[in-house]
């Protein structure tokens, strides 16, 4: 229980975040994010700062408080230029730290026969469970580090090669990687970054119950995004040639014809699906 002068603290904190025309310290942070490519190499990110960071993100909520996540980090250059050859992504031999996010329903059941509990969370639910906390651990993780001027970037690649990188990271059975941070000090090229479009507000933002937009609503939605979107993919050249050859028409037909093809999708699935039986997740 807090003491009466801590309660008095933080009831004074909530005050003065009461004003919605003001923006708090972290929303100035979320304002200011930009995914960072672009690393300083001299720099490395300490144990000390890793677990301050990690500390912070264990704060954040959890389904009963169980955290049924782990997270891992990988500094040695060796490892981490084995996980970016896996996602395929050269930026990743860049970054100073790669944290890797599990659901992690192994250490729960682990704990559960020590205490001659029943078993449970070996399921899919289970998995859906640690999914969810360790996906809130990682914006959580983000937010810790770019508090600290430290620049990060998602790795959406971790679920498609998820049992690959858990091969290379050794987790056990019920420890499946979801998502990853790479961080590390930003490089002068990531101030360059702009902020990237996000979709109207309105798209996303639905009030009491679901609105499902017009097509006119939805492409006034999504138009900031298709210019600035493709404007970007195509001072690639090599990405621009790409749009050439394939015939590609827009940002929506980049997407689903070459970024995230359905072959892709199925892929994924398919692999996930055997992954979490074998897991016996499913």
């Amino acid at each position: 229980m807090n003491t009466p002068e801590k309660e008095e603290e933080l009831r004074g904190f909530y005050k003065r975040l009461e004003d919605p025309s003001v923006r708090s310290l972290v929303q100035e942070q979320l304002y200011a994010h930009r995914s960072c490519r672009h690393f300083d190499t001299s720099k490395e990110v300490t144990t000390a700062e890793i677990q301050n960071i990690v500390e912070t993100a264990q704060r954040t909520s959890s389904y009963g408080n169980l955290q049924t996540y782990s997270i891992i980090t990988v500094r040695n250059k060796e490892n981490i230029n084995r996980l970016s050859a896996i996602h395929d992504n050269p930026a990743i031999a860049t970054c100073a730290v790669l944290f890797v996010f599990c659901s992690d329903t192994h250490r729960a059941r682990q704990w559960l026969r020590m205490r001659n509990a029943p078993d449970s969370f070996d399921d899919f639910l289970g998995f859906l469970v640690g999914t969810v906390d360790c996906c809130i651990a990682a914006q959580s993780t983000m937010l810790a580090a770019e508090s600290r001027g430290l620049a990060c970037c998602y790795l959406g690649t971790t679920l498609w090669k998820s049992r690959q990188i858990g091969e290379a990271l050794g987790t056990p059975p019920g420890v499946v990687p979801i998502t990853s941070i790479m961080m590390g000090w930003p490089a002068a090229a990531h101030f360059q970054m702009g902020p990237r479009a996000r979709l109207s507000v309105h798209a996303i933002w639905h009030q009491e119950k679901y609105n499902t937009l017009t097509d006119e609503e939805l492409s006034d939605s999504y138009l900031g995004m298709e210019k600035t979107g493709e404007d970007r993919y195509r001072a690639n050249p090599k990405v621009d040639a790409l749009f050439k050859e394939k015939e590609i028409g827009n940002i929506a037909q980049y997407y689903s014809i070459h970024k995230y093809p359905k072959s892709l999708h199925l892929q994924v699935s398919e692999m996930l699906t055997s992954y979490l039986k074998d897991s016996n997740l499913l």
